[in-house]
C-alpha cells in the first residue's frame, strides 16, 4: 500500500471534521477513563478466578490493567474513525521525506540533552534562590513490577502509536486549525505531558512533546514520531528493567 505523500504548502490539518473537544474526549477516555474501567475488569477476574496461580506471575495485573485499556482504545479510535469517515491519512498516517525524518531522529537526542540542561539549571538556580529542599528518594516500592514482555509491548509497542495518533494525529491538528501552528504545538505538548500523570515525567514528557509536534508540522507524518517515540520509550524500558 502507497501511502499518501503532502507537500509543505499544503492545508490538510485546516480540513479535519473533528474540534477540539472531540479531542480532548478521546484522551479523557484513553487516559484516565479508560485505565479505570481495565482496572475493575481485572478487579472482577480476580473476583471470578481468586485462587488462580495466574495472579502470582510478577507484571500479570499491570499487563492485564493496561492491556485491556489499549485494546478498548483501539476499538473506539477505528469505531470513531468509521463515523466521522476519517481516513488514516488525516490522522496523519502519511508517507514522508524519509532524508529529512532521519535528521529530525538523529537530531532529537543534542535537542533533548541540551534543553534538559538548561532546565537543570533554571532549577539549581531557583532551588538556590529560594533554599527549597527536595525529598530523598524512596528505596521501598511495594508495588508488583510489570512483566518485562507485558510492559515492552504496552511501554514500547502500543503506547507510541496510540500516543502519537491522539496528541499528534487528533489533538495537534484540531488546535492548528483553530488556533495556528505554534499554539498548536504548545498546548498539545503541554496536555501530553499532563496526562502522563507523574511529576518527575512531566518535564521531559514536555521537552519531547514539543519537538515531535513540530516533527509533525515539518514532515506531515506521524510515522517518524512514532518511531522515535519508540526509540525515547525503549532507553526509558531498558532503565526500568535494570533497576
Amino acid at each position: 500500500m502507497t501511502l499518501p505523500t503532502i507537500s509543505h504548502k499544503d492545508t490538510s490539518f485546516h480540513n479535519v471534521p473533528w474540534s477540539p473537544v472531540n479531542a480532548i474526549g478521546l484522551i479523557l477516555l484513553y487516559l484516565p477513563g479508560l485505565i479505570l474501567v481495565a482496572i475493575g475488569v481485572l478487579h472482577l477476574f480476580r473476583m471470578l478466578l481468586p485462587d488462580s496461580s495466574l495472579w502470582d506471575v510478577s507484571g500479570v495485573q499491570y499487563f492485564f490493567a493496561y492491556g485491556f485499556t489499549f485494546i478498548i482504545m483501539a476499538f473506539i479510535l477505528v469505531q470513531w474513525k468509521k463515523k466521522k469517515n476519517i481516513s488514516w491519512a488525516m490522522l496523519g498516517v502519511r508517507s514522508f521525506d524519509k532524508k529529512r525524518a532521519i535528521k529530525y531522529l538523529l537530531g532529537y537526542p543534542l535537542y533533548f540533552i541540551a534543553v534538559a540542561i538548561l532546565l537543570t539549571a533554571i532549577a539549581a538556580i531557583i532551588i538556590n534562590i529560594f533554599g527549597i529542599e527536595l525529598p530523598p528518594p524512596k528505596g521501598d516500592n511495594t508495588m508488583q513490577s510489570p512483566h518485562p514482555l507485558g510492559l515492552f509491548i504496552t511501554m514500547v509497542i502500543l503506547t507510541p502509536f496510540i500516543e502519537e495518533v491522539l496528541f499528534r494525529g487528533v489533538l495537534f491538528a484540531a488546535l492548528i486549525k483553530r488556533w495556528g501552528v505554534w499554539p498548536a504545538i504548545a498546548i498539545s505538548s503541554v496536555v501530553f505531558s499532563i496526562f502522563h500523570l507523574n511529576p518527575i515525567q512531566i518535564i521531559i514528557t514536555l521537552i519531547a512533546g514539543v519537538y515531535l509536534g513540530v516533527m509533525y508540522y515539518r514532515l506531515k507524518s506521524i510515522i517518524p514520531g512514532i518511531l522515535l517515540h519508540m526509540a525515547n520509550n525503549l532507553l526509558a524500558y531498558l532503565l526500568i528493567i535494570n533497576q
